[in-house]
């Protein structure tokens, strides 16, 4: 999952054994999950998808329709394992809530994993944080360049600054 602006789904489905014969699954999509690229067709909230002789892997981008919590299930009698990966934006706030992680922090970045057992769900509660108390802008430095000219005296300010908010910035 990736929970960013939009949100993505990116499944990969894997082939961990002999790649001798075609294989043919159904894998189940998440609740408001719709395949955007990679070729495939949803029906009935299934990917029908063939792995050819000598292939090893298929993959697929999907969008996720925004909600409050998004739960993973791992089926039961199915002939695969599922393997889970989480990347949050810095603009939403991410709980977790069933087994957990493996994995918590990946390349530097909090991006937890599960592997789980068929049965096994995880629940991801999503919120936009709540905004912090103070200035929402910085001045992290400012000079100002006088030249005298004949009749006039030419000004220039050179700024840096950061803000929280995105938009015009009014500066008095």
């Amino acid at each position: 999952l990736d929970l960013g602006i939009p949100w993505r789904v990116r499944t990969t489905v894997r082939r961990v054994g002999p790649t001798d014969y075609p294989v043919t699954l159904k894998v189940p999509l998440l609740e408001g999950e719709a395949v955007t690229e990679g070729g495939f067709t949803a029906k009935d909230g299934q990917v029908s998808i063939t792995l050819e002789r000598d292939q090893a892997e298929v993959t697929w981008l999907s969008t996720l329709t925004e909600a409050a919590a998004v739960t993973l299930t791992a089926p039961t009698d199915v002939p695969w394992t599922e393997v889970w990966t989480l990347s949050c934006s810095p603009v939403f706030a991410c709980e977790h809530s069933g087994p957990a992680p493996l994995v918590h922090v990946v390349g530097g970045a909090w991006n937890p994993a599960w592997r789980v057992w068929p049965g096994e769900a995880v629940t991801v509660s999503v919120r936009r944080p709540d905004a912090v108390e103070g200035q929402t802008t910085t001045i992290d430095g400012a000079t100002l360049t006088l030249s005298p000219g004949r009749r006039q005296l030419i000004g220039e300010l050179s700024m840096t600054l950061r803000s929280s908010q995105g938009g015009r910035q009014k500066l008095t």
